[in-house]
Order: structure tokens, then sequence, then C-alpha cells
């Protein structure tokens, strides 16, 4: 859905009109600095709607333009109206497009979204103190990149190709698992592997990180087994002999790359070579 600021359309007997098609998106209004409606346009006749409804949940304060905060320190935060800290939302443009919204509270960015020019959400980003969450999409609305850390170190991230293809899967460590995040949307959409993996998989995917341990190493392997995977790269895990020889029941398995600090990494290469004639085995 297209979102632009309510000057760039024209009224023609009450109904709007974007380069002279009947408009169908969202139109800011302005009144100087401050956002004052919303309007929904489909085949160019309008609807008033809250502003709050471009995102859940946003915090008490204006609703302004984003070129009418400050900063004391360029582009970083806090963000100031008239010298104050600012709370509310700002709305980001690009000329007549509106690229994206951000909750801000006592000058702070909490919640972001941003969207290409065509309307596709580009990216959301959620900032907490425990746990942050950012998610990137292509042009075409495939993911592009999920990214779920509490701070200073990621804990969960996901890659993709152009085409939406899971490429990358990275643990850090088991913390997302802890209680406290369990009615997280993080938790409650990708602490689990096999709904991380219900993504389409790239033919080559890389699993990274100390918290990926022989349980989630199972889960991993066990989808695989039914994808077209031809190439794994496992990197700096806790994975063990248990579960990685698991890996000789990938049909269509032709190179696995191993790093050495994986002390059954020469079991695994014997194991597919005895298992799958035309697969080879990298140690680095």
């Amino acid at each position: 859905m297209l979102k632009i600021k309510a000057e760039a359309l024209t009224n023609k007997n009450g109904v709007y009109y974007y380069q002279d098609i009947p408009y169908n998106g969202l139109a800011v209004h302005t009144n100087g600095n401050i956002i004052d409606k919303i309007i929904l346009c489909s085949d160019g006749l309008p609807e008033q709607i809250e502003s709050s409804r471009l995102l859940p949940s946003p915090p008490a304060g204006e609703h302004i333009d984003a070129d009418s905060l400050m900063s004391e320190d360029s582009d970083d935060e806090p963000y100031l109206l008239n010298g104050i800290p600012f709370t509310g939302v700002s709305y980001v443009f690009n000329s007549n497009y509106l690229d994206g919204i951000q909750h801000i509270k006592d000058g702070c960015i909490k919640k972001e979204i941003s969207w290409y020019k065509n309307g596709q959400t580009a990216t959301l980003d959620i900032y907490d103190d425990d746990l942050s969450q950012e998610y990137w999409w292509n042009h075409d609305g495939t993911s592009k990149r999920v990214c779920i850390f509490t701070p200073p170190d990621n804990q969960l991230k996901l890659e993709f190709n152009d085409e939406g293809q899971l490429l990358g899967v990275t643990i850090t460590n088991e913390i997302l698992n802890a209680p406290q995040y369990q009615n997280n949307l993080a938790y409650s959409e990708f602490s689990s592997p096999t709904h991380i993996f219900s993504y389409p998989i790239a033919e080559k995917i890389i699993l990274f990180g100390n918290g990926i341990t022989d349980p989630i190493m199972d889960k991993i392997l066990q989808v695989l087994k039914s994808s077209h995977v031809k190439k794994v790269s496992i990197r700096n895990t806790k994975a063990t002999y248990k579960s990685l020889q698991h890996l000789q029941q990938i049909k269509d398995l032709s190179e696995v790359t191993i790093t050495s600090d994986h002390l059954c990494a020469n079991e695994v290469a014997n194991i597919i070579y005895r298992s799958l004639a035309d697969c080879s085995v990298n140690i680095i």
C-alpha cells in the first residue's frame, strides 16, 4: 500500500487523484509539522483513520514530521522537540513518500518501521533494554534478515538470499529460551529451530554459533533431511558427534565444511565418506 503526503494528491469533486489516477493507499495530512489526520483512500474515495493504526500501541504524545526534531549529536539520540526530549510518533518523509515512522519515548526510539516506495515494508526494529528485534524484507516482500539479540551480543540471526531462501542461522547462546522471553514476539515466532526452518532453504546453508547444541542441531538436521540442501557449513557450534553423524542422512549433500574446534570433525568426515560417496568434507 502506497503511503504519501496528502498534499501530493488532487481533490476533484471529493475524489483524490495521484498522478491523474484515483488513489489507493494512505495519505498523511500535515498542519505545519503536526500530523493531524491520516486518510485511507480506496479508488480515490477517502476515509479518515486514526494515525495510531499505522503501527500498534504508539506512546502518548504528538504525531509530528521528523524534520521538526533536533538531536544534540547529529543523527543520534536523544531527539528533542523545542529543546525537550520528545515522546510521540515521528513521520519520516522522502519527497512525497512516507519512508517510515518512529515511536519515540523520552527522546529514544523504541519502535521503528520503514517502507519502500512501492509501500512494501522494508524494516521493522523493536528496541528494548533486555531484548531487541530487527526484521528486514526485500522489495518483493520476501525475508532478507532477522536479528534478535540481548545487548551486547546477538542471540539469533537469520540471513536470506535474494530469493528469500534461508542461507544462514546464527545462534550465539541459549538465553533466548529463558522464561522471561516466552511471551515475547521473538520467542513465540523464532525461538524454535523447526519454525526457523519453515522458510524455503537455499542449496547452501551456514550454521554458526555456540548456541547450537546437540538438541538444536538434531532438530535442524531432521528438517534438512527433507530439503534439497547441497552444502552445509558448520562453524563454531557446540554440536558433538552424537548429532553431527546425522549429516549422512541428507541425501543431496555434496559438501560439508566444519571448523576444527569440533573435536569430532575427523569422525564426521569418516562417516560421511563411508555413507555419501559423492560428498566432500572440508575441515578448517
